[in-house]
């Protein structure tokens, strides 16, 4: 079962649910994608909810978008359960508390915010929206004048509002301050079946530019990363569903898909930094694990099977291949002049970047917040090191 929803849908995407012939909701996002011409299986709200009492299928939403859509179809339903708790990232601190006991946040209002002290605070800490998406509104800490720059920015922010995206997705009138974890940043795309057990799609590195970067501009991936993560991912995403379920006091009913996001620890443990419910990596950027691996995750989740590791890693030894999504932002000067029609990005140039590039998906950038998402290979550290620093306002043609 799958929720088709706005701002990007992709064409693999699309092949996939027309080779599943699985239920997809009719709705307006849907048919604005053109999808007429496309076999799917397109059903009503009423069937919708029929095919989820009675056909324990997987539930997907390609966008976080479609999760008050499921919730106001199905407000009962376990899968809406763990989709909130998850969602909001305070609740999933304080349930997932005794499995990180030792570790400090809290959740504070806007009228709070401008009244803390930064003596009062982790000397190094992260501070974002309580409900969140694509890195909006995430800032670093670790001194007072980056403190009171960041007070600022938010109460600037809120005022504006995140006008990409519903209140469900972002709200910026909470945040959740928790101290910084030191080491590698990953994340996962994976799934929970009724019975808690955790099959894992794909494994992400998130490189940054610098300390103070917090895009999601690059993240990798190769047999070898893999093949050192995959025991401790699958062992902590079912200890933080049974944690969930417990809080809850519920058990799936269906499977359950997830993109969620660690810090890996000194001592080799995983730290979660968030879990995001009902979805893979956003804009379809988890689709990089069939240009890795073969793997395509909407097949595999409505299957229910699981990927075959071991034939996939078996030669982790000598495949020195990475493979990596790219996301560009839109350029602040062309979100600012959307309306100029001389303005445009050179994506010829952006293609000349990268030494094997999959794919690359030119994104409606007058009417979103990115410009581009490549798909690519290298097995030289100097491209991504590039790559991760390329400055998207050089694309510009005026």
């Amino acid at each position: 079962m799958f929720v088709v929803e706005q701002p990007f849908a992709s064409d693999f995407f699309f092949r996939s649910l027309e080779k599943l012939q699985a239920p997809v909701l009719r709705g307006a996002a849907v048919e604005e994608y053109n999808v007429a011409n496309r076999n799917l299986n397109l059903v009503s709200d009423k069937e919708f909810v029929e095919y989820y009492r009675k056909i324990p299928e997987p539930l997907y939403c390609n966008s976080e978008n479609g999760l008050s859509r499921v919730a106001s179809l199905l407000p009962d339903a376990p899968f809406v359960r763990f989709a909130e708790l998850f969602k909001n990232k305070t609740k999933f601190r304080q349930a997932v508390a005794p499995l990180y006991p030792n570790f400090a946040f809290r959740e504070v209002d806007l009228a709070e915010l401008q009244t803390l002290r930064y003596e009062d605070l982790p000397r190094r800490f992260v501070i974002k929206p309580s409900v969140g998406f694509l890195s909006v509104g995430v800032r670093f800490v670790e001194s007072a004048t980056d403190w009171e720059r960041a007070q600022a920015e938010i109460l600037r922010e809120s005022a504006d509002g995140a006008a990409d995206f519903p209140r469900e997705v972002v709200d910026l009138t909470r945040y959740l301050i928790e101290e910084t974890v030191d080491g590698e940043e990953i994340a996962v795309d994976a799934y929970l079946d009724a019975q808690g057990t955790a099959t894992v799609l794909d494994v992400l590195q998130h490189p940054f530019a610098d300390a103070t970067d917090v895009r999601d501009r690059v993240y990798t991936t190769s047999k070898k990363f893999v093949r050192r993560l995959l025991p401790t991912l699958e062992t902590t995403l079912a200890e933080l569903g049974a944690t969930v379920a417990n809080a809850l006091d519920t058990s799936l009913d269906v499977a359950f898909p997830l993109h969620a996001e660690f810090r890996v620890a000194a001592d080799g443990s995983l730290v979660p930094i968030e879990v995001n419910p009902g979805r893979f990596a956003g804009w379809h950027t988890t689709e990089l694990a069939f240009y890795a691996y073969g793997i395509d995750v909407y097949e595999t989740l409505a299957r229910g099977s699981r990927p075959d590791w071991n034939r996939i890693l078996a030669d982790a030894e000598t495949d020195d291949a990475v493979s990596y999504f790219a996301i560009f932002e839109t350029p602040q000067t062309l979100a600012a002049t959307a309306a100029n029609a001389d303005a445009a990005f050179d994506y010829d140039a952006l293609i000349r970047e990268f030494s094997t590039l999959f794919e690359l998906r030119r994104i409606d950038w007058r009417r979103r917040p990115l410009a581009a998402i490549a798909f690519a290979q290298t097995s030289e550290p100097q491209e991504l090191e590039r790559v991760l620093k390329l400055d998207a306002e050089h694309f510009i043609q005026r």
